[in-house]
């Protein structure tokens, strides 16, 4: 008989809905997808340690409210520390997805001009913890997106 996962399943449940129907919708959805929404995009422009750091604070907050005896209000903290940490996997599956198709691509320009085909070595992708551009974004770019670029492209550290 497999172990017995509920709780588990319940605190998770309890995050999603906050975060779909909750204070999160309320504050921050503005009517966009949860992919679409500041949690995944400020993530997309600065890397994960932006929704890292969020849960951290959330954690923190927690914890003080706890102390103070308000049970709900550190509950809430906790299950928005989980959506946070829940983007932070998001995009790491993203970072992860590209840094495979950048590797095929380098890959396969290797074996055009060697006329071999090297493949790429099991646990040999080790995903960035900076953000990770697609060649030519899905959606059109905000201007602070656009910011970030111009930034990231006149930075010789990131060259």
């Amino acid at each position: 008989m497999p172990a017995d996962y509920t709780k588990l399943k319940t605190v998770l449940d309890a995050a999603f809905e906050q975060s779909a129907s909750g204070k999160g919708a309320q504050r921050h959805a503005n009517g966009k997808d949860f992919d679409r929404q500041p949690i995944l995009e400020i993530g997309r422009m600065v890397g994960p340690g932006f929704a890292l750091g969020q849960a951290m604070k959330k954690a923190q907050e927690s914890a003080g409210q706890l102390a103070r005896g308000e049970y709900l209000h550190s509950k809430g903290e906790m299950l928005g520390a989980i959506v946070y940490l829940a983007a932070a996997v998001v995009l790491l599956g993203e970072y992860a997805e590209e840094a495979v198709k950048a590797e095929a691509a380098k890959n396969a320009s290797k074996a055009s001009a060697s006329g071999t085909n090297p493949k790429v070595p099991p646990g040999g992708l080790r995903p960035s913890l900076t953000p990770l551009y697609p060649a030519a974004p899905a959606e059109p770019m905000s201007d602070l997106q656009r910011a970030m670029r111009r930034v990231d492209d006149n930075d010789p550290a990131l060259g």
